[in-house]
């Protein structure tokens, strides 16, 4: 199986299609995150989803309790 590098991911694509698209919408939407545990998620919505609320199973402690926030 090759290697791969999730910091390799984005070296010959931007964030977004087209690279002028607005990560800001008017309208309430969600962004789910899904991976195995260490793959960059929270990093990811860290640095490129400042203006959403990040809900955690690391934070809460159950799958349960991210669903009712």
């Amino acid at each position: 199986m090759p290697e791969f590098n999730p910091q390799d991911a984005l070296k010959e694509k931007t964030l977004l299609e087209p690279a002028t698209a607005d990560l800001n919408k008017p309208n309430q939407e969600m962004v789910l995150m899904v991976g195995f545990p260490g793959s960059g998620k929270s990093h990811f919505c860290t640095k490129h989803l400042s203006g959403y609320e990040h809900i955690s199973r690391d934070q809460l402690g159950s799958w349960q309790k991210c669903v009712a926030k």
